[in-house]
Parts: C-alpha cells; sequence; structure tokens
C-alpha cells in the first residue's frame, strides 16, 4: 500500500523535472484552440485554515496543496522500540482527530519499507496499525537516532546513533480508504534520563548529524513537485563559547527511489540551494530560535523559514548533542517540515 508520500515510479523523475516546471510555469502562450473545462478537484479538510505557522503539514494530494497546521504533539521515549505520541489539532480542524496517546513497540514496526527511508537515510518507523495491512486510517512514528545510509546494507553500529536526543517525524492518515490527505509534522526531545539541557559554554564546538522530513508543493502553478515526498540532508553546526549557534548549513536536499524491477536506490538532490541556520533569540537552558536563509546559488531560494533545538547532555558533559526542527517555503512553491539531530564532533 503506498500513501500520498510515497509513489517511487514518479518521484523518480522529480528532480530532473523541478527547474523545468518553475520555466514552464513563467512562459507565455498565444494558442487560439479551444480550452476543455476540466472540473476542479475537490478539496480536502486537512488544509482547512492552514497558514504560516506550526511544524507539521496539512496535505492533500487531490489538489497538490500542503499548508502548515499548528499541531501540537508529544512523544515520549521509553525505551528501546517503546514509544507514546499524542497529537493536539487546532480548533479549525475536526477535534476527533486528537490522539491522547498512541503506544508503539517492537511489534509495531512496520512491514512497509517505504516508510523507514527518508532521502538517502534509513530510519526506524512503527505504525498503528501496521500500514502494509491496511489502508487508512493510520499513524506512523519515525525515530532517526539510530540511521544508515540507503545505499550501504543496514550495519551494528548504525552510521550515526544518538545516546540522549530521539528526532524524526509523525504521520496521520484519518480518511477511510484514502491516500491522499492526511498530516505530517516533525518532533524531537529527549531519549534518555538524565538530560540536562544547559548550553555548553567555555570553547568554540562543531556538530554533525542529519535532517530528515517531508516537502511538498503549496498548490500555486508550477510547483517544483507535484505531490508531498520524504527527504533527507546532512546537518553541520558551529556553536561559539556561549553556547550560541554561530553558523549552520543543511546539505542538499535528498530524495530516493527503486526504479521499476531493480533492487537498489537511486538517490537524487532538489535543485534547492543550501539553506543556513541563523540563530535570533534563545537564552540557556532553553531552547534556541532562528531563521533559514538561501546561501546564493543556481537553485530555488527560500521564502521564508524557522528553527527551534535544544541541547542535550548530561551534567558533566553539558551539549553532547543537540536535536531540533524546521520549517521552510521555497520560491518554486514547496513547503517542507523537517527535523533533526547532531552529535559534537
Amino acid at each position: 500500500m503506498t500513501s500520498c508520500i510515497t509513489d517511487p515510479a514518479r518521484v523518480g523523475r522529480i528532480a530532473a523535472c523541478v527547474l523545468a516546471l518553475a520555466s514552464l510555469a513563467s512562459c507565455g502562450g498565444d494558442s487560439t484552440a479551444p480550452v476543455a473545462g476540466v472540473p476542479a478537484p475537490l478539496n480536502c479538510a486537512s488544509t482547512v485554515g492552514g497558514g504560516g505557522d506550526g511544524y507539521a503539514l496539512g496535505s492533500c494530494g487531490t489538489t497538490a496543496t500542503n499548508v502548515f497546521q499548528p499541531v501540537q504533539e508529544t512523544v515520549v521515549v521509553g525505551g528501546v522500540d517503546s514509544y507514546v505520541l499524542a497529537l493536539d489539532f487546532p480548533p479549525d480542524l475536526p477535534q476527533s482527530l486528537d490522539e491522547p496517546g498512541v503506544a508503539f513497540l517492537a511489534t509495531d514496526k512496520v512491514l512497509d519499507a517505504s516508510h523507514e527511508v527518508f532521502g538517502a537515510l534509513r530510519g526506524q518507523a512503527y505504525a498503528s496499525p501496521d500500514v502494509a495491512a491496511s489502508p487508512p486510517p493510520y499513524v506512523v512514528l519515525t525515530d532517526f537516532h539510530r540511521s544508515w545510509s540507503v545505499l550501504a546494507p543496514d550495519t551494528d553500529p548504525p552510521a550515526q546513533e544518538l545516546a540522549r536526543a530521539s528526532y524524526g517525524t509523525w504521520e496521520k492518515f484519518a480518511v477511510p480508504g484514502n491516500p491522499a490527505e492526511g498530516y505530517a509534522g516533525a518532533w524531537y526531545g529527549k531519549r534518555s534520563d538524565p538530560v540536562v539541557p544547559g548550553w555548553p559554554t567555555g570553547a568554540n564546538r562543531s556538530y554533525a548529524g542529519n535532517v530528515v522530513g517531508v516537502i511538498g508543493p503549496d498548490g500555486s502553478p508550477g510547483a517544483g513537485l507535484d505531490r508531498l515526498v520524504r527527504f533527507s540532508a546532512t546537518l553541520a553546526l558551529s556553536v561559539d563559547g556561549a553556547g550560541s549557534i554561530s553558523a549552520g548549513q543543511m546539505g542538499a536536499l535528498a530524495i530516493s527511489f527503486v526504479p521499476p524491477g531493480q533492487t537498489v536506490p537511486v538517490v537524487e538532490t532538489l535543485p534547492i540551494d543550501t539553506i543556513r541556520l541563523e540563530q535570533s533569540s534563545g537564552a540557556t537552558p532553553g531552547t534556541l530560535f532562528g531563521s533559514l536563509q538561501s546561501a546564493p546559488g543556481p537553485g530555488a531560494d527560500l521564502r521564508s523559514g524557522a528553527f527551534e533545538a535544544r541541547y542535550f547532555g548530561a551534567l558533566a558533559d553539558p551539549g553532547v548533542e543537540i536535536a531540533g526542527r524546521v520549517r521552510f517555503t521555497t520560491a518554486n512553491g514547496l513547503v517542507a517540515v523537517a527535523a533533526f539531530g547532531a552529535q559534537r564532533q
């Protein structure tokens, strides 16, 4: 079964066409041929009231529209293969969507491997009920505190493993039998106790990690994608002696797909300019806040973007890890939410 976020046969052709789609949208025409009327696609409840806030998306596949929705999520990590996800939807969305607490255990690991893969990375995914066995409604949670390259076999230890922080995504597709309408969001939080959230001080530090999320069209003509897809990126952060982010940069946004008749995935990058993180506020031991900015380049620029993050460490070793989430919109009609985690180098 395939949700609106996953269609490998189509996703594989997306990256090469993104700039071409944007260019075609700006071209004029002078045809006198008659234009046949095409009924407008039905709107989805998931995009009602959406705006520029929130780290979740309401997704409508029938209109190729995704909007920010301020869905509040809480994820409690209980240990290995143990999670509880709670969702609180805003008043202009049906309150029946709220989830007081969905539990995930080792027996809830997904059978549909596509839910584990975000671009060039593979994490761990859990579903209730298992998405390979039934169509919506279902809820999915991913965690990338352990992650592997999709181009290499799973190994133990993995390519990266965080000890004190977890980060990932959640999905809720609530309309029975309808994979084209739902919600997706980004989350991060503590993985183990005790966790000390104080900012590291006294010396400059660097962090390296990954970003995972979903990106798709915002409904504008000529958007750079035709559906919501999963992506990953690398992340590099520099932190000054006061614990503030002095420089930060996301690598190229990668998507992946398995061509028909093959078993090895192909990884492609989206033509979006490099994204920089610029901290603007925050104080120890609280959350760091900032904006996302485009670096110079030939790809699409950001129209807007924001991030938040927290440190995760021990009393004798503060700031050993950092995790957070981002949201942004692009000049070629895309909207995205994602989570990240990084380790001190």
